[in-house]
């Protein structure tokens, strides 16, 4: 089956140049009636644009007087209609946007057909036959705002997507997001409706940067798509400038360094982070031109941008002893404050060729280089960025491939790397019924990082902090809280480089054809995907000892000791050891192809909308080589193996939109509909790849008796081994995996997620909302969205098969006595669970299920959503809205009967049951070019509610002797301590984080040029918002790693011509 499908996908390729092209795209319809009202079948209707490369579109009325004119791009429209023995009607100044169903109905009188009635009108902006719930930022607009030279900036503006912490976003950066509950791996960017996305990571977006500058639009879909999508998550389409008969272009300078940014640190922040993460440098220049090769035929569109920054990064320091073997501790170094240094370049040709008439094709081509960071210093070879003060770039208090908890710039992040995106579509408006879309895309990227220039941590084991620190100005540990001090939250890496990286491959694309009379609009779709990714990012430990050492270093200090006093403990002490198998090159897979019909209706004032999609979903996985290493002595040869042997999966979407007082200002919408988790290399796809069901990972805990910090015990043999028992120097614990460095798996996919009918994870939509014009131009929508998931992507079940429930000691623990906890701490935290000595000896055999197999799994979020927007002729434009709702998730009954099971924290983690308050996020934005003197004011503001805290308590085995900190009575097994949130979650949240950016600008007009200077106010009001906080509970707790920048001032200026 596959392989035939793959042959058709092929045909389709030779036959329709086809792409993952699925955006919608603009529609103009209406009945021509006479002046009885009786309905006139055969009309010609003709929309014409300088938008549209063929000029015109002409369609015929049906039976019932309707006619219907799909997928026309942005622009200013004016549609004619004609029939012998009437006047001709001419329809100007028909302003269509995003994926907007523009209602125009046409009166014919008697009269001779060269006789020409123009009517001038208001554009509709209410739709009235789409249940489709959207939002469009037109390219004038993006224009006008502050800080919209990235995407990532654009998706903070839109009420109901959540993106990222809220923070500033004054550069191009990768920016996952979703909206109403859902993943973050469920939002989509597609350029000119081919997407962009990664092989991974929910293949929706990626590190590609959209040209933001030369968009004619962009359009938001939030609910309600019908066939053409795989998820049901927002997508964010980007609509850009193709060329044109006439010469034109831009070009744009900007930039700010730090003595244009202020302060906003209280004392707090100043204890915790000692330095504010100041925006260093932002150096911004692009050049942009288009124009004819050959007049109404052949057309380009070039664009070069080059964005060099320098960004501080919050509480992060060099460690003063990087780089010297005879040290393991960290200390800062306050002259050498963290930061991400990144120099990204890109070039990006468009050509637009109309190849008849009625077949027009699209060429793209995008080559983003990149570079991060420079040598270590005092090296001669630079690497891809000169260094020229000493600083070593990296640090942060967050990296996902280094694991939790903050990292000391000498950890790595040094990168010289690539990526690009190439694109092919074809359109052919065959006859005026039938229409003919196709595309391919590909999106191709080295990513991860490179081991940076003179690195000398190379022979050094990396280690890892257990505990949260505070220094003082001299770099000495001391008692927190403390003025003018540092504080580092628990689990710091330091002294060792890591450099994991990958190759990413995305391929995808499309064919349609789209049938339309006027009542009807049917389209037929095949969609396909081939993502490969080639990487070595898991491991993250790439020091020649493939090791961790884990510390867990309390300050020693007596109880009620004043901050500043220097702590006793000032050498680290060991825990555990990590091992770790090697770099190796792991390979995935995976592929989908879809097929789907939908059909839109239109009787009288309701429009009917109903789609069915077939899925078919798998992965596979070529041979692989793990070792030979130190750790692994044997390598480990894996077969080509399937993943995934096949999702298949039937989504019905059904719409409703009707006019419900017949006058295209007030239209009700309903939608349904069933939306799957997207196929990519992630989770479940990935899981059942031998090289992620083999053990490369294995944590055994460690007494360092002679106190030299060199494991003197047999490291490869995982059996517990002391001075004792086996007469080693140090005290070595049973491996947390048994099974490390063996062919046998750690965790294999259970039949019942490897295959079959409505096995892969997906969610229910439903939609019902008003959308009204309260004015000319001025238009508001309200609406109550619920969203729910039978299987969610993330809640799927590791059940150890070798143990029971019966296996696992369930005991509490006491939250610390303190005021900042609820009712002053103190209290029990119930649930939590070790597993037994005897069932700790024995191998492990996981199975990995769907939550739902062992009992109801809940999750939904349900809210509200409301929405207004007003373009008006004096230039006024504003638009925002607000987004309130709540997500509940309930898998007690699952953690039940397997406490092992939910997530890597599942015997540690109580809360099976977590219900958020309902919060609302508030967005808008205006803009207003003041008549007369040429002078743009706008701004954008942005309220979102706070992050939920946590404040995570380290527990030892002599804890659990402690009846005040302790129920288990026992000391813990297969772990030297275990980590548990004593705040419940969604008990205490974090600052609400509210921003105003502001922007005033003058125009410059001189012959056929244009200039804007602008000046952008970043974060006007000068907030301080905490962003994020460190989740480990100790005195400064809750301590932020990261504050909402401080105000800043950016320059810019612009050139049209």
């Amino acid at each position: 089956m596959r392989g035939v499908m793959r042959t058709l996908g092929l045909v389709a390729l030779v036959l329709l140049v086809p792409s993952a092209l699925y955006a919608q795209q603009a529609t103009i319809t209406g009945t021509v009636t006479d002046a009885s009202g009786a309905v006139l079948p055969g009309v010609s209707v003709e929309a014409a644009s300088p938008a549209l490369t063929e000029k015109v579109r002409a369609v015929v009325t049906d039976g019932t007087g309707q006619y219907r004119i799909v997928s026309l791009p942005p622009g200013v429209y004016t549609v004619t209609v004609s029939l012998p023995g009437f006047n001709t009607v001419r329809r100007e100044g028909v302003e269509l946007s995003g994926n907007l169903t523009a209602t125009i109905d046409v009166e014919l009188r008697v009269g001779a057909l060269e006789e020409t009635v123009t009517v001038l009108g208001e554009s509709p902006i209410v739709d009235v036959q789409s249940a489709r719930r959207t939002q469009v930022i037109d390219g004038d607009v993006l224009q006008q705002i502050p800080t919209s030279r990235s995407y990532n900036n654009v998706l903070q503006l839109v009420p109901g997507v959540v993106a990222g912490d809220g923070q500033v976003q004054l550069r191009p950066t990768m920016l996952l997001f979703t909206a109403h509950g859902g993943s973050a791996e469920d939002g989509r960017l597609t350029v000119d409706g081919i997407n962009t996305g990664a092989s991974r990571g929910g293949a929706g977006v990626s590190g590609y940067i959209p040209d933001m500058q030369n968009t004619a639009e962009i359009t938001f879909t939030i609910s309600g798509n019908l066939g053409e999508a795989e998820t049901g998550g927002p997508s964010m389409t980007v609509v850009p400038k193709s060329g044109g008969n006439t010469l034109s272009g831009s070009f744009f300078l900007s930039g700010l360094n730090q003595s244009m940014q202020g302060d906003n640190f209280d004392e707090k922040q100043l204890s915790v982070l000692a330095a504010p993460a100041k925006s260093l440098l932002l150096r911004d220049y692009q050049v942009s031109v288009g124009g004819p090769i050959k007049r109404d035929r052949l057309w380009y569109f070039f664009n070069h941008r080059r964005v060099d920054f320098a960004d501080a990064q919050p509480g992060i320091f060099a460690n003063r002893f990087a780089g010297d073997p005879t040290k393991y501790t960290y200390s800062p170094d306050y002259s050498r404050q963290g930061r991400i240094d990144q120099k990204r370049n890109i070039f990006a040709l468009r050509l637009t060729m109309q190849l008849t008439p009625k077949n027009k094709l699209s060429l793209f081509w995008d080559e983003q280089p990149q570079c991060s960071g420079a040598a270590w210093p005092g090296t001669e070879d630079n690497g891809c960025m000169s260094n020229k003060d000493g600083w070593i770039y990296g640090g942060s208090q967050f990296n996902g491939f280094f694991g939790p908890g903050p990292n000391s710039p000498e950890t790595g992040d040094y990168a010289s790397t690539h990526q690009k995106v190439q694109q092919v579509k074809y359109t052919a408006p065959v006859t005026n019924k039938l229409l003919l879309e196709a595309g391919f895309g590909t999106y191709i990227s080295q990513w991860g990082y490179s081991e940076r220039p003179g690195n000398p941590t190379k022979n050094l084991v990396r280690a890892q902090e257990a505990q949260a620190q505070t220094f003082d100005r001299n770099g000495v540990r001391v008692v927190g809280p403390c003025d003018d001090c540092l504080t580092v939250g628990g689990n710091l890496k330091y002294r060792s480089s890591n450099w994991p990286t990958g190759y990413i491959f995305a391929h995808t694309w499309n064919a349609a054809a789209s049938y339309m009379t006027g009542a009807h609009n049917m389209k037929f779709g095949y969609q396909g995907a081939f993502h490969r990714d080639d990487d070595n990012l898991f491991p993250t430990i790439s020091n020649v000892h493939l090791m961790q050492y884990q510390f867990n270093t309390p300050c020693g200090a007596p109880a009620g000791a004043p901050g500043l006093t220097p702590c006793p403990n000032v050498n680290p002490i060991a825990t555990a050891i990590t091992l770790q198998s090697g770099a190796f090159t792991r390979k995935v897979r995976t592929e989908y192809y879809a097929f789907y019909a939908q059909e839109q209706w239109t009787k009288d004032r309701l429009t009917l909308q109903g789609a069915l999609r077939f899925d078919h979903a798998w992965s596979s996985f070529p041979e692989q080589r793990i070792g030979p290493s130190v750790t692994i002595p044997n390598a480990i040869v894996l077969p080509p193996q399937q993943g995934i042997e096949g999702y298949n999966d039937l989504s019905p979407r059904f719409g409703a939109a009707y006019d419900l007082f017949g006058t295209g200002r007030t239209s009700l919408k309903v939608n349904v509909g069933r939306y799957l988790h997207p196929a990519s290399n992630q989770g479940r796809y990935i899981n059942a790849n031998p090289s992620e069901l083999v053990s490369t990972s294995t944590t055994r805990q460690w007494t360092d008796n002679d106190r030299d910090y060199q494991v003197d015990c047999d490291i490869l043999n995982g059996q517990p081994q002391s001075p004792a028992t086996t007469g080693s120097v140090d005290t070595c614990g049973v491996f947390t995996d048994l099974n490390f460095g063996r062919e046998r798996p750690g965790t294999r996919l259970d039949d019942s997620i490897l295959r079959g009918w409505g096995a892969r994870p997906y969610d229910w939509q439903f939609g019902v909302s008003v959308q009204q014009q309260v004015f000319p131009r001025v238009s508001v929508e309200a609406g109550y969205y619920r969203r729910w998931w039978p299987i969610y992507t993330t809640a799927d079940v590791t059940d150890n098969i070798n143990t029971t429930a019966a296996d696992y000691t369930r005991f509490s623990v006491y939250a610390p006595a303190d005021p900042r906890l609820p009712n002053g701490g103190g209290y029990p935290v119930e649930g939590i669970y070790n597993i037994n000595q005897a069932a700790s000896l024995i191998a492990p055999n996981n199975v990995q299920k769907a939550a739902n197999s062992y009992g109801k799994y809940t999750r939904y979020w349900d809210g509200f959503d409301i929405t207004a927007q007003a373009r008006l002729r004096n230039g006024l434009n504003l638009q925002g809205g607000t987004s309130t709702g709540r997500t509940v998730q309930d898998a007690c009954e699952t953690r039940a009967v397997v406490p092992e099971g939910l997530g890597n924290n599942g015997l540690t983690n109580p809360y099976c049951r977590t219900v958020e308050p309902m919060a609302t996020t508030v967005k808008a934005v205006a803009s207003y070019i003041i008549p007369k003197i040429d002078v743009n004011v706008a701004g954008t503001f942005s309220s979102r509610p706070g992050v939920p805290l946590s404040a995570n308590v380290v527990y030892t085995s002599a804890d659990m002797l402690n009846p005040a900190r302790s129920t288990l009575g026992r000391p813990l097994n297969a772990a030297a301590t275990i980590v548990v949130n004593v705040l419940e979650p969604n008990t205490m949240f974090g600052d609400r984080i509210d921003q105003l950016d502001l922007r005033i600008g003058k125009i410059l007009r001189f012959g056929r040029t244009r200039t804007n200077l602008n000046l952008d106010i970043v974060n006007a009001l000068n907030s301080n918002d905490n962003l994020a906080y460190s989740a480990t509970f100790g005195p400064t707790w809750p301590a932020p790693t990261s504050v909402l920048t401080a105000r800043l001032f950016r320059l810019s200026a612009q050139l049209d011509f």
